[in-house]
């Protein structure tokens, strides 16, 4: 055989192998893509929600943003409040603290909670009050939200726990007291005592009373025994029940 016709065969032959060389490198590319994008198919999917949702949140009003969330998905939600929270281009905090306790409340498991608890950046719960928010908007988390609490410091729960029973004396506001104590969030009875000096010394609203009683405050012959009985009849008139379940013990005294 002529040699330039080994010669062509030859680089035939080296062609051939290389075009099937970039072909397999093609293919091979192709398939990662389309495995990379097959596996972020749903977070991207999130994302684009949340970019799309983006001028909800710009808006602050949190029904609308509520109602948006309502019909999401359990992994939609993880990834939509991931980008919410590390958003840096909305900074309100408080509503950002407001709207992941919402979102966590739409789930009846405490893992689940707590797994959207986990989110809390730092910045939120250095600055935020967190039993409070939980308190005010949706306070069926107050018990998943304390046990996460809990594994927190011991000094930052009992700062976000003391902090919150001394805004409700504070700002007269025995709702929220009442509420911390329905979901057994723990107040010693030392402090209640000194809560009632308080609440008698400077006439905050009657209510406080038999919830302070209930907590756990003694009343003492130091402390104005006609002061607590008057307080406790006024509380009769407004609500019956409030006072049948604590005034009669408070007679013994």
């Amino acid at each position: 055989m002529p040699r330039n016709v080994v010669n062509v065969a030859l680089v035939y032959g080296i062609a051939f192998s290389l075009a099937l060389s970039i072909m397999w490198v093609q293919i091979a590319t192709k398939k990662k893509a389309l495995r990379q994008h097959l596996n972020n198919l749903h977070s991207s999917k999130a994302y684009t929600m949340y970019e799309k949702c983006k001028w909800i949140l710009h808006t602050g009003d949190l029904s609308l943003i509520m109602q948006t969330l309502a019909h999401v998905s359990y992994k939609e939600h993880t990834a939509f409040l991931k980008a919410y929270i590390a958003d840096k281009t909305l900074s309100d905090i408080h509503l950002k603290t407001v709207v992941l306790f919402k979102t966590a409340s739409l789930y009846k498991k405490k893992n689940k909670r707590i797994h959207f608890l986990n989110m809390l950046s730092e910045e939120i719960k250095e600055k935020q009050l967190l039993l409070q928010i939980a308190a005010t908007y949706c306070p069926d988390i107050i018990p998943a939200l304390y046990g996460w609490l809990k594994t927190q410091s011991k000094d930052y729960v009992e700062k976000q726990v003391s902090t919150v029973y001394n805004n409700a004396i504070d700002n007269n506001n025995p709702l929220l007291f009442d509420c911390l104590l329905e979901y057994d969030i723990p107040l010693h009875p030392k402090q209640a005592s000194e809560y009632l000096k308080i609440v008698l010394n400077e006439k905050k609203h009657h209510a406080f009373v038999c919830l302070l009683i209930k907590a756990g405050a003694q009343v003492t012959y130091h402390q104005s025994i006609n002061q607590v009985m008057g307080t406790q009849l006024i509380a009769f008139q407004n609500t019956k029940n409030l006072f049948y379940k604590h005034f009669f013990p408070i007679i013994k005294l």
